[in-house]
């Protein structure tokens, strides 16, 4: 009977995780990367729009090359969704405590401050109240930038109306991120320990402590900044049709990484261009007048391109997470049999250091990984109405991408192991970042209501606690497969009468998923000016 209500009471408990504020709409949780698809690649919107093969060819007798210079900037919405992807359990926010989950459900723990290194007083001696705040994510991207594409005809024959083109394009971008982290601290519990040197006194403090080296996080709206040329994307293609009413072209092109990779010292760190990844880039687009009126010099068409790519490996420095273990990545860690072995000796001496003494996981559970990004795809449709100067543009775009390939870089070396709540050199195998009390003490009520592997492993025995490659979420680290979609309009003006023919427009775009909250949702405005000659 016992067991029975041991069993039940875990279940619970592990169910009761996110205090009403996870939903299971969002599979996509305790993430610890986001590749953001940049702006101004092939064939979105910003770049594509208004700027197509026609512009080449819009002066009469000329050099067959045009140029566009864009400005654009862009900012996210639904910081929810984002907030959900980087914290467990699909949370928002969460409660952060020194107080364990209890049998009875007395504590609303989601995660034990304590696994941070925030140490109270009042935690150390057992005292009331410990420490106990509330901790929320609101992440946030902005964007602005200046890019430039340049398109230029070759080898043309003139009477089939055929011939090549080659082009380049690349923007100047500046990414901000923030991860809006807020707290509210309930109770401080004394603050922090002052015979530990390595305590801190709320979660703020512990997001940004020295002895972590990866996943901090800036509080408030204090942002991370990069500012880089993005990648350069150079193709070369053919234009197999370019006379009225319609047109069709295709092409293969090459992704020229300039941007940067980031270095995981932040979460959620601004990233320009798609991470220093080479690709290899194919596609094409076609067109139809579906109306005219020549006297009024109206037309109405129909545009399509389609642009693929293959993104090859790169090494990036990247944290990760243990199988069936949200944020495990912050759990303290012996990170080798000799650390225990010191931890216990210490219990003889200073009771207390024995307790804490540990390495921070985050230290641990962030290695150099092999990146493979793989296929990505994006289209584009747009209906075009010109009126003698007036253009305007309304359009769909798709984009697609697989799931980031991840792999070690280097083989996993044994000997980390998961401490256990007591310290003195004990550890475990099923500790989390909850404070589980079932879990972590079930062996003082019924040890066989879970089975030894639950028990403390003595230092004797600390080889039964060693992590294995095996027990790496290597897909924790790994942004997933999205499919987004973006709407847009734009309104311009187009002279083709003068000796340089040039347009200018403006456009507005807002892109989303309701597939997936592995996107940043964001709005892009742009300005661009275009010359023929």
């Amino acid at each position: 009977m016992k067991r029975i209500v041991y069993g039940l009471t875990a279940l619970s408990v592990l169910s009761l995780q996110g205090n009403g504020n996870s939903s299971d709409h969002y599979a996509t949780t305790s993430k610890t990367y986001l590749a953001v698809p940049p702006n101004f690649q092939s064939v979105q919107p910003e770049l594509i729009s208004g700027f197509r093969h026609d512009r080449t060819h819009a002066r009469e007798e000329g050099h067959q090359g045009a140029i566009q210079f864009v400005l654009f900037g862009g900012k996210s919405f639904n910081s929810d969704d984002l907030a959900r992807y980087f914290m467990p359990f699909g949370n928002v926010f969460m409660t952060a405590g020194e107080a364990l989950l209890t049998l009875d459900g007395s504590s609303n723990t989601d995660v034990l401050a304590s696994d941070f290194n925030v140490i109270t007083v009042n935690g150390t001696n057992g005292t009331s109240p410990v420490f106990e705040s509330t901790i929320s994510f609101s992440p946030k991207q902005s964007t602005i930038g200046f890019g430039v594409h340049y398109r230029q005809s070759f080898h043309r024959n003139e009477e089939k109306e055929r011939g090549f083109w080659v082009s380049a394009s690349t923007p100047l971008m500046r990414i901000r991120n923030t991860m809006g982290f807020q707290e509210q601290v309930i109770t401080d519990g004394g603050g922090a320990d002052p015979d530990l040197p390595f305590a801190v006194a709320n979660m703020t403090q512990a997001f940004n402590q020295s002895v972590w080296l990866y996943s901090k996080i800036d509080t408030g709206n204090q942002a991370k900044s990069k500012t880089a040329l993005g990648d350069i994307e150079l193709k070369v293609g053919y234009e197999w049709l370019t006379h009225e009413p319609c047109h069709m072209e295709t092409y293969v092109g090459l992704r020229v990484p300039t941007g940067n990779k980031g270095n995981n010292e932040y979460l959620f760190e601004p990233i320009v261009g798609y991470g220093k990844h080479f690709g290899l880039m194919w596609g094409g687009a076609a067109g139809v007048r579906i109306w005219g009126n020549e006297n009024d010099d109206k037309k109405l068409r129909i545009e399509y391109a389609a642009h693929s790519e293959y993104q090859f490996r790169k090494e990036q420095i990247r944290s990760f997470d243990l199988k069936n273990k949200p944020w495990s990545r912050f759990l303290p860690v012996y990170v080798n049999l000799q650390q225990a072995q010191e931890a216990q000796a210490l219990a003889a001496t200073d009771e207390t250091l024995a307790t804490w003494m540990s390495t921070p996981g985050i230290n641990v559970f962030t290695k150099p990984l092999h990146v493979t990004p793989g296929y990505l795809y994006d289209m584009n449709s747009a209906v075009v109405f010109t009126a003698c100067t007036f253009y305007g543009e309304v359009g769909y775009n798709l984009f697609a991408r697989v799931a980031e390939n991840i792999s070690l870089a280097s083989p996993w070396v044994p000997g980390p192991a998961l401490k256990h709540l007591e310290g003195n050199g004990l550890t475990t195998t099923v500790r989390d970042i909850t404070g589980n009390i079932v879990l972590e003490l079930a062996t003082l009520n019924d040890p066989e209501a879970f089975g030894n592997n639950i028990q403390p492993i003595p230092v004797v025995n600390y080889s039964q606690a060693i992590i294995q490659e095996a027990d790496l979420d290597l897909a924790s680290a790994s942004t997933p497969a999205i499919l987004t979609q973006t709407v847009y309009g734009v309104l311009g003006y187009v002279n083709d009468d003068r000796k340089f023919p040039l347009f200018f427009d403006v456009g507005v775009a807002a892109t989303f998923s309701k597939s997936s909250n592995a996107i940043v949702e964001r709005w892009t405005l742009w300005g661009k000016l275009g010359v023929s000659f």
